[in-house]
């Protein structure tokens, strides 16, 4: 009788249990998984991350609670280099653990999983323990376990990450090392060598020109006109990471303008200036060690910055430098005392292509 009575006792208290997962809408059986709820598989790359959620199906029990938990199966990664999490709506980590309510369309397990970018590849597996409790009691009634395949590819993303600390600062170390060498490898312009290249002429009593024995301030003059702003403008324009391996010569076209201190002007021009110079322009380059070099064109009219040759007729060599070169302001008056021109100290003088071959200047009247 009492193995009879208990029988029935257990039958009644399986068939109770039968009823409710049936109600609850979670049809558990002994030999496999829930219908529709198959092993899920989560596909990540080193370096992804992923939203997963599993429909656990809708029910008509709002007083009953299903708590979820998350367990790993088997070998796994770093908790760093692998995650998995429960997380509720797929913003806040809940852990490995949760209480799913009640909701009218049917609840929901939210999971995150994670892979970082040097994850090892492979596939690890895992799984969530559903549990019903009913209000009031402290019977556990568990559903099948759901199965989870985490799967792993290999990711080309470690390498790039594990390079990326020294292909990241090689630019800018590139970058850095020509603007260093372009900054070293300038040549400025003496000012101090510039200014006492330029000697002032003024006319003596023979109507001949002669060095002035007035102080003529050719540096304040220089410093004037030449601004270190015009001077960094043109720097910057000639590209410094394309001569960081060069040096680059820093070049002024000088403008006489005519025979007095007025007419002195200062040009910071592109040191290409110097390779193709204008027809009768006068130029002056930064040497390497430290020295100036002054180049002349003279037009076909025998004038080289707007002033005239001075002297007996001489056959220039092309590139040929001179000691003293006079340039006069020919059509002024002759006056004792009266500015006449400038003298070049040591300055290379080019033909014009379309000038004699020998170029004169003789003004002597």
């Amino acid at each position: 009788m009492s193995r009879s009575g208990s029988g029935a006792r257990h039958g009644a208290l399986s068939g109770c249990l039968w009823f409710l997962l049936w109600t609850l809408g979670l049809p558990l059986a002994a030999q496999g998984p829930t219908p529709g709820l198959a092993p899920q598989t989560i596909h990540l790359r080193g370096g992804e991350r992923r939203d997963v959620y599993i429909n656990l199906g809708a029910d008509n029990r709002p007083d009953v609670e299903l708590q979820a938990r998350l367990s790993r199966v088997g070998a796994w990664p770093d908790m760093k280099r692998v995650r998995l999490d429960i997380v509720r709506n797929a913003t806040q980590d809940l852990g490995t653990e949760t209480v799913l309510h009640y909701v009218p369309g049917g609840r929901v397990l939210w999971l995150e999983a994670a892979a970082d970018r040097c994850a090892p590849a492979g596939i690890y597996h895992a799984t969530v323990d559903v549990s019903i409790v009913e209000p009031g009691q402290t019977a556990v009634v568990k559903a099948p376990p759901i199965s989870l395949n985490i799967e792993i590819a290999d990711s080309w993303a470690c390498g790039i990450g594990r390079a990326q600390h020294i292909l990241l600062p090689l630019p800018l170390a590139l970058g850095f090392f020509f603007l260093l060498t372009s900054v070293t490898h300038s040549r400025r312009l003496s000012m101090d060598r510039l200014a006492k290249r330029l000697q002032h002429l003024t006319w003596n009593g023979s109507g001949e020109p002669g060095i002035t024995k007035d102080e003529v301030d050719v540096l304040g003059k220089l410093a004037e006109k030449l601004r270190s702003v015009d001077r960094v403008k043109v720097w910057l324009a000639a590209n410094p990471l394309r001569f960081g391996w060069l040096a680059y010569e820093e070049t002024v076209e000088i403008m006489l303008r005519g025979p007095s201190l007025e007419g002195l002007t200062f040009t910071a021009v592109a040191p290409h200036s110097w390779d193709a110079p204008a027809e009768g322009h006068l130029y002056a380059r930064a040497k390497t060690d430290g020295s100036v070099d002054l180049l002349g064109v003279p037009d076909r009219n025998n004038k080289l910055s707007g002033l005239d040759l001075y002297g007996p007729p001489r056959d220039f060599g092309s590139g040929r430098e001179v000691r003293n070169l006079d340039l006069v302001y020919s059509s002024a008056a002759k006056l004792p005392g009266r500015p006449a021109g400038w003298r070049l100290l040591k300055v290379q003088i080019r033909k014009s292509p379309g000038a004699a071959s020998g170029l004169a200047a003789e003004t002597r009247r």
